[in-house]
């Protein structure tokens, strides 16, 4: 069948071409284009090269870029994991689908991109690290085949209950080499026919401890080794006192997980190319929130919405469609990425997404529209910050009134500082002041209310050891 399928498709290109239609449009029309959706953990933006850093962290996903697009101002819907993918997964600002908390599961009113995707006739699968994405928020919805146990039970020989969860392994081992076999080797079995296949690599998330060589990749002293274990028990005496030798180590460990990553991200493409799958496969790798080196005094991230932790990659490739090496400016978020793929797929629009159809920026037909996206954190007390255009306003928890940014090459100043005038941060304050106040809800339509999660008690010690549960 798989061959007939495929010829199929070469006599819908060939009687296209004859009528005066591109191969690319054909092939777009035939809409038998696989999709490949990686999240890279803990990823901010800035310490990415195709983004400007100064390191040579992303080979990599730099060459990926250049083959498709990079977003440039990509805003994450949330500061930590549970809720960002969550809306990248629905469309849905937090406060819609309402699972900010690891203990709440995505309501039964509320589809999935994987549940749409398979409606749609894709196989679909998911593979993902780390506690976070596990089944039991309702992540696993629409996938065929979703593996969130395969690298917690490498970790784990616990068969009688009596797990130390300081010594858990989830966060103090690398996993990345785990998501890439089992994906190439799904790949492998999966080479005809279309498919959406997730994947979710976790090791730029803390401890900061990258295997060697990328170890003493930036960072020839040997104490910047060891100076990214147990970050999160040490968390709070590293914000106070750590030493500069300390903060320049974490970073180079940082880096280093980052450039372990994106060898993976490289070999997965690789596989794509072995399989003859790229000429027809969607690629999309973006993260779900940045990470925090002391621009507010703080580490690690889930502590505020701050450019650090919102600002976030977003690069997408589809040859032949998606304008290769196009730099897009204009506010993105997380919910846009499902109107957008359906959007290129040309698959209907899911009703009541929060995000907007981009598929004509990919395609060079427009510009991203100007309009507020927004990012949520602890929902009960009203975190909630705004970007349109260069400007931010963050109204933090327990605030009446938001604060006024001005974002500047990555960063968020005091307007001030970036020159602006103050007639245009008077007009800034107002109109986003507005938008803050009506929120996300007015861009679209909110869905069914979050349900308890129910997580198995080893999952439920696993994120407390991350922190994750209180």
């Amino acid at each position: 069948m798989w061959r007939l399928a495929a010829c199929g498709l070469t006599l819908a290109l060939v009687v296209a071409v004859m009528a005066g239609e591109t191969p690319q449009a054909a092939a777009r029309a035939s809409k038998d284009w696989n999709v490949l959706l990686i999240s890279l953990d803990t990823l901010r933006a800035d310490h990415v090269g195709c983004y400007g850093y100064s390191r040579n962290t992303t080979p990599h996903l730099d060459k990926l870029a250049g083959e498709g697009m990079l977003w440039e101002e990509m805003s994450a819907a949330s500061c930590w994991t549970v809720p960002s993918h969550m809306s990248l997964f629905t469309s849905l600002y937090p406060s819609a689908h309402g699972v900010d908390s690891t203990k709440k599961s995505l309501g039964d009113g509320v589809p999935t991109m994987a549940e749409l995707m398979a409606r749609h006739g894709y196989e679909t699968a998911g593979f993902v690290t780390g506690p976070s994405l596990n089944h039991a928020m309702g992540f696993n919805r629409g996938f065929g085949f979703y593996d969130d146990f395969t690298v917690t039970l490498m970790h784990e020989t616990n068969l009688f209950e009596d797990l130390d969860v300081e010594k858990s392994g989830v966060n103090q081992v690398p996993t990345n080499h785990l998501i890439t076999r089992l994906a190439a080797d799904w790949l492998r079995k999966h080479t005809s026919g279309k498919f959406f296949l997730f994947l979710h690599y976790w090791d730029c998330h803390n401890d900061y401890i990258p295997p060697a060589p990328y170890d003493r990749m930036f960072s020839r002293d040997r104490r910047a080794v060891e100076v990214g274990r147990a970050v999160s028990s040490r968390r709070a005496e590293l914000e106070r006192n750590a030493s500069t030798a300390e903060k320049e180590g974490l970073v180079a460990q940082y880096d280093g997980e980052i450039a372990q990553t994106d060898n993976h991200v490289g070999k997965l493409l690789q596989a794509l190319d072995e399989l003859d799958l790229t000429a027809r496969t969607i690629v999309i790798v973006l993260s779900d929130h940045g990470e925090g080196f002391w621009e507010h005094g703080k580490l690690l991230h889930g502590y505020g919405l701050y450019e650090e932790l919102l600002h976030v990659p977003f690069i997408l490739r589809m040859p032949g469609v998606a304008q290769a090496g196009l730099r897009v400016k204009g506010n993105v978020s997380h919910v846009d990425v499902l109107p957008t793929l359906f959007g290129l797929l040309g698959l209907p629009q899911p009703a009541g997404a929060h995000g907007l159809d981009l598929s004509a920026v990919c395609r060079g037909e427009a510009g991203v529209p100007s309009r507020p996206v927004f990012s949520e954190y602890h929902l009960a007390e009203g975190a909630r910050s705004v970007r349109w255009g260069p400007w931010r306003m963050t109204l933090a928890e327990g605030s009446k009134a938001g604060e006024l940014f001005f974002v500047k090459a990555g960063r968020a100043v005091a307007p001030k500082d970036a020159g602006a005038s103050g007639e245009e941060t008077a007009e800034a304050s107002q109109a986003l002041g507005a938008a803050l106040t009506a929120g996300p809800g007015s861009t679209g339509a909110a869905c069914g209310q979050a349900k308890p999660s129910n997580l198995d008690a080893k999952t439920e010690r696993l994120l407390r050891s991350l922190g994750y549960v209180q």
